[in-house]
């Protein structure tokens, strides 16, 4: 769920709450303060997230529903109060993500959206009664241990969440100098290729238009668009070979069937291709700092299930890169390159042929030993 959903749903919520009506669900808790009670909070929170079968699950705090009104939560850090609650999980905790909603003149609440698909969850006890471990339930308002039919729900549906695992990497970051509407600008460019294998007990349909693709570095999370490719095979020999994609005018490869603008559709075990990019304008100093001295990058990505309120999920860590300032004995025309980062940290075998583009017009070629970047200071 994006930002802006995210909190066009919390307004919602909030202007039902005021008007009177009541929201609370096995979805949805508002909390009038931060609860002080940590291992109680713990233990709602995990009941709400093993009963939300792979679907978000929200509190909302500021906004009490027995008053219809909104309250002063306190002065309490979200993340501090979380590190404290977090103490209370036996090993996996559902992730927060947090987000503060101004409420027009009535003041602000802060939404916690909860993930919960690697349920289920399980927290300490007190001990009492020799009891030291507890998976909660949350039914009809109140919060109980979980009977063994549910948590056998809970487990096989988790089991049927593809896993996506890395297999190799290698992201290219440009930064050049541009005239664009008179004036030079700056255009950052990601270009991004990732082989990763996808495993699936049952077949599933990941859509397109849900997928949340992006590449972290430093505190930056940069959004990513383009295409996954299924199963390939190639066919005859030499330059005259055919190359068949899965999904593509040649029909269905394999197990994994890849329709650009609809989705992937995943039956079984296959090796899948996404081809990533992104490109914009940008004159921020810290980020391209950031990049020029990372070490690491890290590629993102979500998958929701469609019907289903689980989702697959791809990370990997790419590692920065040696990169070669010759092509085959010559000199690079111009090197806009400020970032290489491949899987393993080794340098990638697509060798880079430089920007050679003294004869479009728009394009200033820089002096020998320039940086083309120091063109935007002209």
């Amino acid at each position: 769920m994006r930002s802006q959903q995210l909190e066009a749903r919390v307004l919602h919520l909030v202007e039902q709450v005021l008007a009177g009506s009541r929201v609370e669900d096995d979805r949805v808790e508002c909390k009038g303060v931060w609860p002080t009670d940590h291992r109680k909070a713990a233990r709602q929170i995990a009941g709400l997230a093993n009963a939300a079968a792979g679907e978000a699950i929200l509190w909302i705090v500021g906004l009490d529903e027995d008053s219809s009104r909104l309250v002063e939560s306190g002065s309490v850090e979200p993340s501090s109060w979380w590190g404290q609650v977090f103490k209370v999980f036996a090993g996996v905790a559902p992730e927060p993500r947090w987000l503060h909603v101004p409420v027009a003149e009535h003041g602000s609440v802060t939404a916690v959206l909860f993930d919960t698909s690697r349920a289920p969850y399980v927290v300490t006890t007190d001990g009492r009664g020799g009891v030291h471990r507890e998976i909660p339930w949350r039914t009809s308002g109140s919060t109980r241990s979980a009977h063994r039919s549910e948590i056998l729900r809970a487990v096989v549906g988790e089991a049927q969440v593809p896993q996506i695992e890395p297999i190799s990497g290698h992201c290219r970051i440009t930064h050049e100098a541009l005239k664009h509407d008179g004036s030079m600008k700056a255009e950052l460019s990601i270009n991004l290729k990732v082989e990763a294998y996808v495993e699936a007990s049952q077949s599933v349909t990941l859509p397109e238009h849900r997928w949340d693709l992006r590449v972290r570095v430093g505190g930056h999370k940069l959004p990513l668009e383009g295409e996954i490719q299924g199963p390939r095979e190639y066919l005859g020999r030499g330059e005259g070979f055919l190359e068949r994609i899965s999904g593509g005018r040649y029909g269905p490869i394999g197990s994994i069937v890849a329709i650009p603008g609809s989705g992937l559709t995943v039956a079984g075990s296959e090796r899948i291709t996404m081809q990533l990019h992104s490109r914009f304008m940008c004159d921020d100093p810290d980020l391209l700092a950031t990049i020029q001295r990372a070490q690491r990058l890290h590629v993102e990505a979500d998958f929701p299930i469609a019907l289903s309120g689980r989702g697959a999920r791809f990370s990997q860590s790419l590692r920065r890169a040696s990169r070669s300032a010759m092509d085959g004995g010559r000199p690079l025309d111009v090197d806009i390159r400020i970032g290489e980062f491949t899987h393993d940290g080794t340098e990638h075998p697509e060798t880079y042929y430089g920007t050679y583009r003294s004869n479009v017009a728009g394009y200033q070629k820089p002096e020998p030993g320039e940086d083309p970047r120091a063109l935007l200071d002209k």
